[in-house]
């Protein structure tokens, strides 16, 4: 087992285990490999008895995945990155999460909304309300949304980070885990804001306060009422972050059934609501809107969650997902 230390760990057949230097799982030169157990803090043991197997390769070769035409030495340059938990994969997460935020940008900014009929013209009183200004406008809702939880989430990380490192045990879990919530946080508000814009240009309904807007607030907003950003948003944004606390509260462990752990985990989930209903209570949107935005938001939040951790159901719910190392895949030979 000790003659991986040059190479990546990697899995054949079965789990592989290596304890020279625990708490770095997988990884390059000077790190053990193998798995490590989230509850106790500490790599895994096998059982006496068990098969461990490992290569001596810096590629490796597992996985029913392949990799064609990359060459050994861009492995070897690959393998120097995929240090512990990170893989570089990851990358294109970050390349195509920006993308989406680029694309929804140029639709909702650069489309003109479609322009639906109105029945009964200026006498239709369903988009006669008042016009107020906004009570919670864009800025200040990233920053409820994102800024706030994401910041409260590193926080603490960072701080259990540093007390489990005072005891020497568990230390590279606290960031793999703030990667991956912070990844799936982005990924949520790109694919929330990608499938907003999309509804609002396609679908091109009337503010309630359509006739009360300002000619240049009407020619910029009127047209975008559904469905409601501000909704889609806030769902997605508390929704993840009600799945993150109820993966580390493990609240649909067999053994929990805690009435308070269902309580805390719902609590993210107030501030969406009235974010929502705000919206309704200022005349911008319709109670259909931020019904469809509730639904865009949740969705995309629980699809996002689930591709970075494992089910609430899971032992081990409250750690991130690993995923295999680009240089653990093997080529195709033609």
């Amino acid at each position: 087992m000790g003659d991986n230390e040059g190479g990546p760990a990697v899995m054949v057949g079965v789990k592989t285990t290596n304890t020279t230097k625990p708490y770095r799982v997988g990884g390059g030169e000077g790190e053990g490999g193998g798995d490590y157990d989230v509850e106790a803090g500490r790599p895994s043991v096998p059982s006496e008895g068990t098969a461990e197997k490992a290569t001596s390769s810096p590629v490796g070769e597992s996985s029913c995945w392949g990799i064609v035409g990359l060459s050994r030495d861009s492995k070897k340059f690959l393998s120097k990155m995929e240090r512990g938990w990170f893989v570089t994969s990851y990358i294109g997460d970050y390349l195509l999460t920006g993308l989406l935020f680029i694309i929804s940008y140029i639709v909702e900014a650069g489309i003109s909304p479609f322009r639906m009929e109105m029945p009964g013209g200026v006498d239709n009183y369903n988009y006669d309300y008042s016009y107020r200004e906004e009570s919670i406008p864009t800025w200040l809702l990233c920053i409820i949304a994102y800024a706030i939880p994401g910041l409260a989430v590193l926080s603490i990380n960072l701080l259990s980070y540093a007390l489990r490192c005072r005891k020497k045990v568990g230390c590279s879990w606290f960031a793999h885990d703030s990667h991956n919530f912070l990844l799936g946080f982005a990924e949520t508000a790109a694919l929330t804001g990608l499938f907003t814009a999309i509804g609002k240009v396609v679908g091109g309904r009337f503010r309630p306060n359509y006739f009360a807007m300002p000619t240049e607030v009407r020619d910029a907003e009127g047209r975008l009422s559904f469905p409601s950003g501000h909704s889609s948003i806030a769902f997605s944004a508390f929704t993840f972050l009600s799945l993150y606390i109820a993966g580390k509260l493990k609240v649909f462990d067999d053994k929990s059934g805690q009435f308070w752990k269902v309580v805390l985990v719902l609590v993210p989930e107030i501030p969406a609501f009235m974010i929502a209903l705000s919206r309704t209570r200022d005349y911008w949107h319709h109670f259909s809107d931020i019904v469809g935005g509730a639904f865009i938001g949740v969705g995309i939040a629980i699809m996002c969650y689930y591709s970075l951790y494992p089910s609430l159901s899971h032992p081990n719910c409250d750690a991130p997902k690993r995923r295999t190392p680009i240089t653990a895949l093997p080529s195709i030979r033609h």
